[in-house]
Parts: C-alpha cells; structure tokens; sequence
C-alpha cells in the first residue's frame, strides 16, 4: 500500500504542478479568483510535497523525528488549503453577486487559534504520533478534522445559497473539491495506514481548473474572437472590412494563383442625393448579396463606400472567368450596370498589383458606364 500511495503522490503532485502553470501562464484575464486560486494550488503543492516526504520517510527509524515534524506540516496544510479555498469560493461567487467578504471571515479566523491548539496536541502525542519508525493515528485524531469538516459545512452553505449565481459547472466542480478530500478522510479514520488526502487534493484542483479555471479561458477566447470578428466586418452588408482586407491581402501572399475582382458601385452619391440614403443602401447590399451568390461571403470584402474586391485564391482561371461573367450579367440584369467591374488573374506574391491592375480596369469600365450613361456622372446632377 506504501508504494500505491507513494505513485499516487507523485502522479498527483505532478498534475497540480501542471495545474498551477495552466492557471498562471494560461489564463490571460488575472482576476481576483485566478489569483486565490493559484495561492490554493500553490498550497496544495507544498501539501503533497510534504505528503510524499512522510510516505518515503515512514518506516526509517532513523528519522523518527524529522518524520514527526513533517507529518505536523500535513496537518498544518490541510488546515491552509481549506482557507484559502473558502476565500476562492468567495471570490468565485463575488464575480456574480457582490459578496461581504465578512460571510467567510468568522469561519477563516477561527484557522490561527485552532492550528495552535492542534499544535500543542500533536506535541502531547494525541493526535499522532511515531513509533518504530511509522505513523499511528493518536485518539484525539477526529478532533483535528473539525475545522476541516466546518470549512467543507460553510463552503456547503455557500454553494447551495449561491447555486444560482455560480452556475450549474461550478457547482459541480466546487461540491467535486470538497467531496474528494472529505471523502479521503472518512476513508483514514477508519482506515489508519491508508492515506489520500493530498493525492485526493491534486485530483480536486484538476477538477476545479477543468470545469471553472479553465472554461473562463474559452470563455475569454470567444469574447476575443467575437470582438475580431465584429472588428472586421462591415456593418451595412456584413461583409467583410478595410481591416479584413488588409490581413487577407497578406495572406494571398502564400497563393501560387489569385483572382482578383475590383467593384464599384455605379451611381451611389446620385442615388443618395435623388432618392435618399436608405435607397444608396438598398443599392449597396444588392451589389453585395450579388456577389455572395456569385462567389463565397468569405470571398468578398467592402474597402470603402462604394468599393468592393474579390479575392479568389487558387481558384483555375476558367472558373474565375465563368464566374466574371456570371458577375457581369448580375450588373446588368436591369439594363443600365449597377456597378462598374474589374478584374485581374496572377501570382499571390503580386497581390497588391493585381489589385492595382483590377482598380485600373474597373475605371475604364466606369468611364463607359458614364459615356453610355452621360445623365450619371456626378457633375451632371
């Protein structure tokens, strides 16, 4: 059994150490319960630390008493750990509802005066004690869980009053926390030489950091890539902005092949000025939903007012071309063209110049557009 509870340890002290790091260097946003989170991983380290220590040492007579010592500091830990989660557990539930931090005060000063009187106990041999070179459970043992079982009793209350606002995941996680170690010292009070409190502890924080640590770092991820997201898209078509462009224009670069398509929509400031705003953006999101249609949304970006570009990567050119002319019968479908177009076919690593060269075509188209259109030029309003 000595040796299960010796892997265990290790095995356990190794996943806290992995927790403790997710915890520090992971998680981006340091809130107060990241940070009493990491003190009480941090804690439960030392607590293992020691756990292993007395396990290796037990049995070895020649150091009875740096055993005793550090057996005491097991106890001592376990008293710490169970602080500082009642602190966690409130600045968990002080996220959502604004909590006095005086609701677990009373339980957490009554730690100092107990550990003394723990202390004077284990120094009278009551509570434990070393003989030939092994742990034996003292017959004051029970009276040294009673703070620990008063910690687990408040946390308990605060849990189930506060369910609501903790929420469904971190509930289950903390009842797992505190279910794992109660459950560990039932098992060693009436099974002396078996002992899993820390190891039940590191499989507690794991839980903890699975379910609630880790979940506020997804949780971050999404806000982060909703926040990119609407940064980069248009608020009139959905499209996607000057912004996405730019970072697509980079990564072009990679393409053997692009195909580029320049739009502009013929008309806007005479519509917008004849007809209204609302009918320029009518005339806009026709042109867009066009080339939706035509070619993907993720394709499709709108670099200003009334500019569109198409970017086709590696796509062959005889489907760029049937899709150009697809484009060329969606602008005229009413006769007169709704936006002037342009086009260009290359190298990714030119993309700037294909663009330019799209551009410099779709101007010629535009100065068609108002030859065939005289009345639709802008100085003819």
């Amino acid at each position: 059994m000595r040796q299960v509870i010796i892997a265990l340890d290790i095995f356990s002290l190794m996943v806290s150490l992995l927790v403790l790091y997710g915890n520090i260097f992971e998680i981006k946003d340091k809130r107060e319960r990241n940070r009493s989170y990491s003190a009480c991983v941090f804690l439960v380290v030392i607590g293992q630390i020691f756990d292993l220590t007395a396990w290796l040492m037990d049995g070895r007579e020649d150091l009875q008493r740096l055993h005793t010592i550090v057996i005491y500091f097991c106890y001592i830990m376990g008293y710490v750990i169970a602080v500082f989660f009642l602190y966690y557990l409130w600045s968990l539930i002080d996220e959502n509802k604004k909590l006095s931090l005086w609701t677990v005060i009373p339980v957490i000063s009554i730690a100092g005066p107990y550990c003394v009187f723990i202390t004077v106990l284990c120094l009278m041999g009551k509570i434990y004690r070393v003989e030939n070179g092994h742990y034996v459970v003292g017959d004051w043992y029970p009276i040294s869980q009673l703070y620990t079982v008063l910690c687990m009793i408040w946390a308990v209350v605060l849990i189930l009053y506060y369910a609501t606002e903790l929420g469904r995941r971190k509930v289950i996680a903390c009842f797992s926390y505190i279910i794992m170690p109660a459950a560990s010292v039932i098992l060693h009070f009436f099974y002396p030489d078996v002992s899993f409190s820390y190891v039940a502890f590191g499989y507690a924080v794991l839980v903890v950091y699975i379910m609630v640590q880790a979940e506020q770092e997804r949780e971050f991820k999404t806000r982060e890539n909703t926040l990119i997201e609407a940064s980069t898209r248009d608020s009139l078509t959905g499209l996607y902005n000057r912004r996405a462009y730019d970072m697509a224009c980079t990564q072009m670069k990679k393409f053997d092949t692009v195909g580029i398509i320049f739009c502009d929509a013929n008309g806007l400031k005479r519509t917008n000025d004849a007809q209204g705003h609302a009918a320029g953006d009518r005339l806009l999101l026709s042109i867009a939903n066009g080339l939706i249609d035509i070619f993907s949304r993720k394709q499709v970006f709108r670099i200003s007012g009334d500019e569109f570009v198409v970017m086709c990567p590696n796509m062959p050119y005889e489907t760029f071309h049937a899709q150009m002319i697809s484009l060329g019968a969606f602008v005229r479908r009413s006769g007169m063209p709704i936006a002037s177009v342009g086009e260009a076919y290359g190298s990714g690593v030119e993309i700037h110049q294909l663009v330019k060269e799209a551009e410099q075509q779709m101007y010629l188209d535009k100065e068609q557009f108002y030859s065939d259109y005289p009345k639709m030029e802008r100085r003819n309003r």
